[in-house]
């Protein structure tokens, strides 16, 4: 099953069915505030023999499956359920020794990739249409969303994204390169459409980690913050009734000056970049050097199977040092080996011991890793070379990522990032990336917000992300108000701080409070919002809070388990309990939960009696 899932079937002494006939495939996405649920889906048929049906598909790692659903010829619907995992692996394998027809569906750690795999056997000339929910966060970067979908290099195809917000949304459009072929269309309502006709061919080998063939369909769009304190959306609850829920959003300023940064640049010399890739990834390094200003700290690491250094430690970006950092790049010739992992340990340990800036001044590190991300030597497989740089990362530091070329490992990359609370960019061989790397740049570089609190009153229950790393859930413990504490210590330009409140069911307004400290002077921010809920509005266009809520609450239960190494810890009993309840009741796949799908009478919903517990609920 790897990192996602997999299927039984019944024995037989025939060969190996081979992969069914794609019909169609289908993306849709709906996005509300900054919440997306994406579906996919896929219909194939076998032919004049056995064939396998699958949906395959790799996932950030803050998302969650939140539905399954697969449709036969005849109209019989069998519709995944979400189960405790260790139950679900026990119907699983009974399943299979009754020698019926099963398919598991399971998340991984929260360390690992996050590749679904289902598949299941059609008969002769049969069809099947399969149906995959996910959800997730969107994070706000200078100002800007962005939301990236895996689409299959299959046709036909279509895909759709539209975007909802209850403020205006603002430059919805889908940068180049998107897809290798297919028509893509911006509409004036934030709708981003793809069609690729059933004529299409592949162009080129799209090469993606563990195999996977998929285009990146990428959605960027504004939505200008009204009110200094944020946004606050309010709904009523529906599974737990005895509350109201709200999702507040804050986003930092990009009008203050930003603190002086601290950044190690890890650029990949390896054989496998040659000449093209070696030259977009030493110009990428160059303008982001340049960028820097005269309070900013950086170092660069060159690797190949070993590595070299432009300085041992930190050096302040003066002019004359910068120079020498641009030629130390311009020497810099592809070959050798592939060592991700020494060379990331090494940038990181150089943050590590950095000296500290002037009291009260934030001092953010991160690392920027610039590679065609494929390990060939030292640590090479994916899980030990996660848990390799987050053991490393002393210095809390933010690892982004630029990922260079078509086959890549991107899904690595991705990983990386994610693990560490950074961001992945990809840029394709042979563009012109200096947008792309200057727009990322600048929203990674240096925080503009320092000691960044957010409280609310009457108390709430409120679980916090900043720049999409998960602080914690706060409950407020003197009966008025909840304070998030200790501080956010840096927030950067135009990222968010995210949050998601419950309150008593009788609340009526929250005050908000958001407080920190510019590189000149302290600031505070203050509203009162309606906590009525806004259950008459349409409801595709109406986020829901309560599975906001819930969502919040069982990525920060995961990662409290993944950070306690004893699992039989009593701490970790507790918080796996309260994780496997959430997402039992809500209908998310965790690693905790698993969704089985078992082809028997008990299951199948025949058309029309209107049968199934999908798992999802809700439009998003």
């Amino acid at each position: 099953r790897g990192g996602g899932g997999g299927a039984a079937r019944k024995r037989q002494t025939s060969p190996a069915p081979v992969a069914a006939e794609r019909v169609s495939d289908d993306v849709a996405v709906r996005i509300v505030e900054n919440y997306a649920v994406t579906n996919y889906t896929t219909e194939q048929r076998a032919g004049d023999a056995q064939a396998d049906g699958a949906l395959s598909l790799d996932i950030s790692l803050t998302s969650f499956v939140a539905g399954l659903e697969v449709v036969l010829d005849d109209g019989t619907r069998y519709v995944g359920r979400v189960v405790e995992r260790e139950v679900a692996m026990q119907m699983f394998e009974e399943a299979r020794a009754r020698g019926q027809t099963a398919g598991l569906l399971a998340a991984a750690s929260p360390r690992d990739t996050s590749r679904f795999v289902f598949s299941l056997t059609l008969q002769p000339r049969t069809g099947a249409r399969f149906s995959l929910r996910v959800e997730e966060l969107l994070l706000r970067r200078r100002g800007q969303y962005e939301y990236v979908v895996g689409v299959p290099r299959v046709a036909p195809l279509t895909a759709t994204v539209t975007v909802r917000h209850s403020a205006s949304v603002a430059n919805v459009r889908a940068p180049s390169p998107v897809v290798t072929d297919g028509s893509l269309t911006v509409a004036a309502d934030g709708t981003v459409a793809l069609a690729r006709p059933a004529s299409w061919t592949p162009t080129h080998d799209g090469g993606d980690s563990g195999g996977a063939s998929a285009d990146t369909l990428v959605v960027r769009y504004e939505v200008p913050q009204r009110d200094a304190a944020g946004s606050l959306a309010v709904s009523a609850g529906r599974a737990d009734a005895d509350a109201r829920f709200f999702a507040h959003t804050f986003a930092a300023p990009t009008a203050f000056s930003p603190y002086g940064a601290s950044v190690v640049f890890v650029i990949d010399r390896s054989g496998s970049m040659g000449e093209t890739k070696m030259a977009q990834a030493k110009s990428a390094l160059v303008s982001m050097v340049r960028r820097l200003g005269d309070n900013d700290r950086f170092s660069i690491v060159a690797f190949d199977d070993r590595d070299s250094v432009f300085s041992t430690h930190m050096v302040y970006a003066s002019a004359s040092v910068k120079d020498g950092a641009e030629s130390f790049a311009q020497r810099l010739a592809a070959r050798g080996g592939t060592d991700i992992g020494n060379a990331v340990v090494r940038g990181l340990r150089i943050l590590s011991a950095r000296r500290a800036r002037a009291a009260g001044e934030p001092d953010a590190p991160s690392l920027v890793l610039l590679t065609d991300g494929r390990p060939t030597s030292g640590t090479t497989q994916t899980s030990a070379l996660l848990a390799l740089v987050a053991g490393a990362n002393a210095a809390d530091a933010q690892v982004h990522t630029l990922g260079f070329g078509q086959n890549l490992d991107y899904a690595l990359l991705r990983a990386m990032a994610s693990q560490n609370s950074g961001v992945d960019r990809r840029i394709y061989e042979g563009t012109d990336a200096s947008e792309q790397i200057t727009t990322f740049f600048d929203a990674v570089r240096a925080p503009v917000l320092a000691n960044v609190r957010v409280a609310y009153a009457p108390a709430a229950t409120a679980i916090v992300t900043a720049s999409g790393d998960v602080l914690g859930e706060y409950v407020g413990g003197d009966g008025t108000a909840t304070v998030v504490a200790p501080p956010i210590s840096a927030l950067y330009a135009g990222a968010d701080v995210v949050v998601a409140g419950r309150v008593p069911s009788d609340t009526t307004s929250v005050d908000v409070s958001v407080t920190g400290q510019t590189c000149s002077c302290d600031v505070v921010w203050q509203r009162r919002y309606s906590a009525a809920a806004d259950d008459g509005a349409d409801a595709s266009a109406r986020l829901d809070a309560e599975r906001y809520y819930a969502y919040f609450a069982l990525r920060a239960l995961a990662r409290q388990v993944d950070r306690i190494a004893d699992a039989t810890d009593a701490a970790s009993k507790a918080a796996t309990a309260k994780a496997t309840a959430i997402a039992l009741r809500y209908g998310f796949v965790s690693p905790f939960t698993s969704l089985i799908v078992v082809a028997d009478e008990q299951q199948a919903h025949k058309p029309g009696d209107g049968g199934g517990d999908g798992g999802g609920g809700g439009d998003g």
